[in-house]
């Protein structure tokens, strides 16, 4: 008598909260360009924006409503809400006036997608290489990277289990296909 493979049988618990996904289309998205080895840049920044540069590799900071996200040597985003794009323009380029400085408005070239819920970090998993867990990528943490064939940058927030992405906005509605289809056994609010 033939004995019968043994068969392991897998169960799939899937969370009762789902991902949640929130587009901030209303955002001011401003790129600065600045040498951060000048101190009078470096001053000049920090008392318009108050708050300092992240000047880290891979940080963000946040003061009130404005976050300003690392993206290269002399390289920043600086984000903010959309009824203050006009105000942080004219108060950026006023104080860099002087200054080997750019101040860019690409507002109209990105979107922002807020993704929270406790399998926010698998879901991401799935098209973006980087190591997302909390020991490797913490908060105040950003990065450029890809979520599946879109170019992003992403920076975990201090709320857990959430993660933000810049994300361009020809690249909007294929990051939204793609989530869904990373989260169909979660569920995508």
């Amino acid at each position: 008598m033939s004995e019968t493979p043994k068969t392991t049988a897998r169960e799939v618990t899937v969370d009762a909260e789902p991902l949640r996904a929130q587009w901030q289309q209303a955002r001011t998205v401003i790129n600065l360009r600045g040498k951060p080895e000048d101190p009078a840049f470096v001053q000049a920044v920090e008392h318009t924006l108050g708050t300092p540069l992240p000047l880290q590799p891979r940080t963000t900071r946040i003061v009130g409503e404005l976050r300003l996200v690392w993206v290269g040597p002399d390289d920043w985003f600086v984000l903010g809400p959309a009824d203050q794009a006009d105000s942080l323009m004219s108060r950026l380029r006023n104080a860099l006036s002087a200054l080997n400085a750019a101040v860019t408005d690409v507002s109209s070239g990105y979107g922002v997608l807020r993704l929270s819920g406790p399998t926010v970090r698998d879901t991401l998993a799935q098209g973006c290489p980087l190591d997302l867990h909390s020991r490797v990528f913490q908060p105040g943490q950003a990065a450029g990277s890809q979520f599946f064939k879109a170019q992003i940058w992403l920076w975990r927030p201090s709320e857990p289990d959430t993660f933000e992405l810049l994300v361009r906005r020809s690249f909007e509605g294929y990051v939204r296909l793609m989530l869904e289809r990373s989260t169909r056994a979660g569920g995508l609010d």
